[in-house]
Order: structure tokens, then sequence, then C-alpha cells
């Protein structure tokens, strides 16, 4: 270790075309990754969008297997004028 005297120095590379140059470009060519929780939040999606289109599926199923005609089933979903049932009962005055 020096504390005192004199040094000559040549320099050979600067800017870019020095090593902290070679890094600092290296660093802004790398795109960023997901974050841990981001990664966690998108495979949960996933897992819950399968089970709902898996859920719908033998909700389907099993409707078809008990003689229910689908398009009986989801004909009030249309809403179109059967959607709602006749009214019974005396009329409201």
């Amino acid at each position: 270790m020096l504390t005192t005297g004199r040094a000559t120095g040549l320099v050979t590379r600067t800017g870019p075309a020095g090593s902290l140059g070679r890094i600092t470009e290296l660093v802004a060519r790398t795109k960023p990754g997901p974050a841990p929780l981001q990664r966690r939040i998108a495979a949960l999606g996933r897992i819950l969008g399968f089970t709902a289109i898996a859920v719908s599926a033998v909700v389907f199923a099993l409707g078809v297997l008990a003689g229910r005609r689908p398009e009986q089933d989801f004909r009030p979903l249309s809403g179109g004028p059967d959607a709602l049932p006749p009214p019974t009962g005396p009329p409201d005055d």
C-alpha cells in the first residue's frame, strides 16, 4: 500500500470501451424478468382459470347425464322475452 509518492499511468481505454463501460452496456441490455410475486400471481390465475373451466364442464356433463337439455337450462341467461316465468296470482293494482 502506498500513501505518498509519484506515479505515472497510461490510459488505454475510456468511456464505453473500458471495463466499466462494457459492464454498463451489459446491464442496460438486460430485460428484468417478473418479480417472484408476479410469477406466483400468474400461476394462481392459471390455476383458477383452469379450475373454473373444469367445474363448468363437470356441471354441464352432469346436467346432460341427468337428462337436462342445455338449450332449456341456458335460455334464461339470454335475457329474451321468455327469460322470466309467467306471472301467477292476482294482478297488483
